[in-house]
Order: structure tokens, then C-alpha cells, then sequence
């Protein structure tokens, strides 16, 4: 049986679509797999410092007031520049970015949600005393590298309740 080249070209754009629809699913699933993964790390880590609402983890947006919370409500970029309130900026800003999904607002409040998001996981790591802070916080923060992050957040759940009153300034020699 002989294709024509027409008949070729559909064959390789129906295979092309199937190819992209399974690596859509498989990304999709390795999504799934991070966000489950950070949910349970947050839950185990609230659950260990007696926090009011630690099944705020699997929800969205709440997951973000919840890491404000864990970090005293201010996330310490160096030790001059701190961020009052965060534990209402973080999901604040997450919100902008999904109402204005498309909009040159939105698009800035998803890049500001990433950026705050690996300077918050990395505060966080700070807190627990890891000496690699910053890198779990852009592992964890950043959705293409999530996947790999999730199992760092997912150790401090296992880790005991760190000393409240440690420095999780990100940068502390800037």
C-alpha cells in the first residue's frame, strides 16, 4: 500500500497531536504530583507548629497566606529590604494573576507570584536552617521545577517545629 505525500502529511500531523496531547498529560500529572507533594510538606510543617488552619496547604491561593504565617507575616529579603504583610501580598498577587490571566496585569502579577514564591520557600528553608535555602526556594517556586522542589518542602514536614525566632532573611549577607 502506497501513501500519497497528502496522505503522509495527515499521518504526521495526527501523530504529532497525539505525541503532544500525552506529553500535555504527562505534564500535567507531574503537576499534580509537585502540588500534592508541597500541600502535605505545608500541612505537616503547620500541623507541628500548632497552626491554627494547617489544611489552608491544599487550597490554591490560601497555601500562599499560609507560608506568610509560617514566616511571621514579613518575608526578609536582606537585611534592610523587608516585605510587611506578606502573608495578604503573596495570595494578593496570586489573585491578580489568575482574575487577570491575559492581561499585560495579569502577566505581571504571574511573573511577581513566581518571584515571590521562590523567595518565600526559600525564607521558609531559611527557617529550618538549610544551608542550600535559596536553591530548594527556586526549585520549589518555579512551576517547571516544582516537581523537583515538592521533595524539599515535603522534608520539612518531617522536620521538627524550627526556633520561631530564626533569621530567614534570603539574603542574609546582602
Amino acid at each position: 500500500m502506497m501513501f500519497s505525500g497528502a496522505d503522509w502529511i495527515w499521518t504526521l500531523f495526527f501523530g504529532a497531536n497525539i505525541f503532544l496531547l500525552l506529553l500535555g498529560l504527562l505534564a500535567g500529572l507531574i503537576s499534580l504530583i509537585a502540588y500534592i507533594l508541597i500541600a502535605l510538606g505545608l500541612y505537616k510543617a503547620a500541623l507541628k507548629r500548632n497552626m491554627q488552619y494547617p489544611w489552608l496547604s491544599w487550597i490554591p491561593v490560601a497555601r500562599y497566606y499560609l507560608i506568610g504565617l509560617m514566616l511571621n507575616n514579613v518575608l526578609k529579603i536582606t537585611p534592610r529590604y523587608k516585605l510587611q504583610y506578606f502573608q495578604y501580598v503573596f495570595p494578593g498577587v496570586m489573585l491578580v494573576s489568575i482574575l487577570g490571566s491575559g492581561s499585560f496585569l495579569g502577566g505581571l502579577a504571574g511573573f511577581l507570584t513566581v518571584v515571590l514564591a521562590v523567595l518565600g520557600y526559600a525564607a521558609l528553608f531559611r527557617q529550618y536552617r538549610e544551608s542550600n535555602a535559596v536553591v530548594y526556594g527556586v526549585l520549589a517556586g518555579i512551576p517547571f521545577l516544582q516537581i523537583i522542589g515538592s521533595f524539599f518542602v515535603l522534608r520539612i514536614g518531617d522536620k521538627p517545629a524550627p526556633d520561631l525566632s530564626a533569621d530567614t532573611t534570603v539574603f542574609p549577607n546582602s
